[in-house]
């Protein structure tokens, strides 16, 4: 278990079966002005990768039951503050059932979670901001994704005198504007079963749930502030899905192709509510 501090890692490390990478923290953790404490670390590896989706990850949890705990990631050279970012592999890839992510932070990464042919696996109360994706499943049945927040002032508010890091009054600029609302998906998932999502917001991202050939989706109380012009909170592409609980600004609340989809209590800001679907 590491002890609080910062620690870099230029080559990438894989966490075997039934072991935790566990950082000091004993609950949700978020980078937060000069309250960021705990277990960092200061990600250097995986820059301009060929094939993020298979290129090696960070992180990996390799074997059944693997997991991270109470540890904050940050890429220390991948600030917007130019309005523009550099593409990396993924933070963290499980490709193993049973692996979870759990009370931990993802920053200024490129992409941040993969889990691939991983049944029940978990992640809960992660705090983030990534560019392009924060979580990414495939082939995954029994998966619980719950508790967990998307917002860009967990780059900013990094409290590690990063030089020339992005400040808060660039935030829509530079980040939100030219970056996470035309790219940012929160949550992808293809040919998963029995997903779970609850509890789930993001704030500026393009996309927060896009469902491609998903069976049996259960999301409640999941929402996003200033999404993407024109685009979807919801995206479901084939298979079933019931959500309950949606709140959104900006964008629209879904879009639908060929899926049994219901929506039940859908409420937009400056819209007391939505028509139920289903």
């Amino acid at each position: 278990m590491p002890s609080a501090g910062k620690y870099r890692l230029d080559s990438p490390v894989d966490i075997p079966a039934n072991v935790e990478l566990r950082g000091s923290s004993p609950v949700a953790v978020r980078d937060m002005s000069g309250l960021s404490l705990g277990t960092v670390i200061l990600a250097y590896y995986g820059q301009n990768p060929g094939t993020p989706d298979r290129d090696r990850a960070l992180i990996s949890l390799t074997g059944k039951g693997a997991g991270i705990r109470g540890i904050r990631i940050i890429y220390p050279e991948n600030s917007p503050a130019e309005a523009s970012v550099i593409p990396y592999t993924y933070a963290i890839r499980g490709k193993a059932d049973n692996v979870y992510i759990v009370d931990s932070s993802i920053s200024a990464a490129y992409y941040g979670i993969d889990l691939q042919d991983a049944d029940n696996a978990v992640v809960s109360r992660l705090v983030s901001c990534c560019y392009m994706n924060t979580i990414r499943l495939e082939r995954s049945h029994g998966s619980v994704v719950e508790l967990s927040l998307q917002n860009g002032t967990v780059i900013t508010r990094n409290g590690l005198s990063l030089s020339g890091w992005l400040t808060e009054d660039k935030i829509f600029s530079h980040l939100f504007d030219p970056i996470t609302r035309q790219n940012a998906f929160y949550l992808k998932a293809s040919d998963c079963r029995d997903l779970k999502v609850s509890n789930c917001f993001a704030y500026g991202v393009r996309t927060l749930l896009s469902l491609d050939d998903c069976l049996n989706t259960g999301a409640i109380n999941i929402g996003a502030d200033n999404i993407g012009r024109n685009v979807p909170l919801l995206s479901v592409k084939g298979g079933s899905a019931v959500v309950v609980n949606m709140m959104r600004y900006n964008g629209k609340s879904y879009e639908s192709d060929s899926a049994d989809l219901q929506i039940y209590n859908r409420l937009s800001i400056n819209v007391s509510g939505e028509n139920n679907i289903g």
